[in-house]
């Protein structure tokens, strides 16, 4: 079937699922912390529903920006090539779907850095190498498993200077230091010195625009640690810590 349009099949796929999302998001019984005074925080139903709105926000963009280009005069040679892109597209929209039932299926038990830093990392090279090979599956896997242990470290020395800054700005009564959100711009400076330098690295190596897997990577530790600050720490949303509860 042809597409008049001339739209790419897999941001309308992540459009329909991220719209599936907020509406399972929706449904989330809205529940507050009890020691809430202030009213920071924004419910329980607030990171899923933030999540989805960004995925939304992105596809959006993709499925208007991103289209096919008008192709010549096919030929019977054109035919194979035809036939490789539907089986690319089925095996896209399949493995899209396996990922995010893995991401909704393990977020609780695993927590919330680990479930997206797969999600993340999984989507942006699928859809950077616009095909599923099993002779990826050895790059993928290893870029997977660098982020996976890049994150946790990241997370863990975060978490560490945030109750540090914390516990010093009440016992010493420094008042910036006992602002979540100072302390929380903090820890972001510190995650950006420690993942620029491997960034320029990328950048000189050459390897950034041949390899999907160092910009899916990277793209993945942005993209979680900065959803886990604005919700952790500045809305207070609890954020489930899974295997790295400490």
């Amino acid at each position: 079937m042809k597409n008049p349009l001339g739209l790419r099949v897999m941001p309308l796929v992540w459009l329909a699922f991220s719209i599936a999302y907020i509406i399972f998001s929706l449904s989330i019984d809205p529940r507050k912390m009890p020691a809430d005074r202030e009213g920071w925080d924004p419910g329980s139903n607030a990171m899923p529903l933030g999540v989805g709105y960004v995925m939304a926000a992105m596809s959006g963009y993709l499925v208007i920006t991103d289209r096919k280009r008008p192709q010549a005069d096919t030929s019977e040679t054109d035919v194979p090539h035809a036939a490789d892109d539907g089986r690319d597209v089925k095996r896209l929209v399949l493995a899209t779907i396996i990922i995010a039932l893995i991401y909704i299926t393990t977020f609780r038990f695993l927590g919330f850095v680990i479930t997206s830093t797969f999600l993340v990392m999984s989507l942006t090279y699928l859809y950077i190498k616009q095909h599923v090979s099993f002779s990826d599956i050895g790059e993928y896997l290893g870029f997977l498993v660098v982020s996976l242990l890049a994150n946790a470290i990241l997370y863990s020395f975060g978490r560490w200077l945030m109750r540090w800054m914390q516990y010093y700005g009440r016992t010493l009564e420094i008042a910036p230091l006992q602002n979540r959100m100072v302390v929380g711009l903090i820890a972001l400076a510190a995650w950006s010195l420690l993942i620029a330098p491997v960034y320029l690295l990328i950048r000189r190596t050459g390897s950034w625009k041949q390899s999907a897997g160092s910009r899916a990577a990277l793209t993945a530790s942005l993209t979680t640690l900065g959803f886990y600050l604005v919700f952790q720490q500045v809305f207070r949303v609890a954020l489930p810590p899974g295997l790295l509860a400490w």
